[in-house]
């Protein structure tokens, strides 16, 4: 099974991140066909339009956190190279989404976490449904922002609040409602 569905119809290019039983985290072979698939479109003429979106009920989780734990047996060194991939693997698909001439419409649903969040941000536009979330949630594996979002939050959000989204790794729904740790604290109550 192909990680990322690619149809063309009516002008209409639909991407569509196919690993739903992992919330279609960013897999190596994903992100290959990504980078691939931006390229092709951007030279078909008769795409005029790029819709992104996420097999099953979620946008995308972010990157693939098992799979990054399954290189633990590693050694360092590997462990070290894998990672510095990851992340300039990323990189080359945030370009060609900025870069492309043709609109990108993020088509979001359930989680977008992390790189999911990053994706939609590097979007021209998005549509949530009412059951979307966002958070970046990197504070909560202990790392920084990557793909591209420590440079698009701060530019659609302002740079306190961009901090404020990184630093404390809250979720925001699609009506753009923060919930706060304190809310969901008293909420547990």
């Amino acid at each position: 099974m192909s990680h990322l569905e690619t149809s063309i119809s009516d002008g209409i290019a639909t991407l569509t991140m196919n690993r739903p039983e992992a919330r279609n985290a960013l897999s190596m072979e994903m992100r290959t066909q990504l980078c691939e698939s931006l390229h092709d479109i951007e030279r078909d003429n008769s795409v005029r339009c790029v819709v992104l979106t996420g097999a099953g009920d979620h946008f995308m989780a972010g990157g693939d956190v098992k799979g990054m734990g399954e290189s633990i047996k590693k050694s360092s060194e590997e462990i070290g190279k894998e990672f510095m991939l990851r992340i300039h693997d990323l990189h080359p698909i945030m370009f060609a989404m900025r870069r492309m001439r043709k609109p990108i419409i993020a088509s979001c649903r359930g989680a977008a976490a992390g790189a999911g969040v990053s994706m939609a941000l590097a979007c021209d536009l998005v549509i949530a449904s009412e059951d979307a979330f966002f958070t970046l949630a990197y504070c909560k594996i202990g790392t920084s922002p990557d793909g591209s979002s420590s440079f698009h939050l701060p530019r659609a959000v302002g740079i306190k609040k961009a901090m404020e989204i990184a630093l404390l790794g809250d979720r925001f729904d699609a009506t753009n409602r923060q919930r706060h740790r304190h809310d969901q604290f008293r909420r547990r109550q």
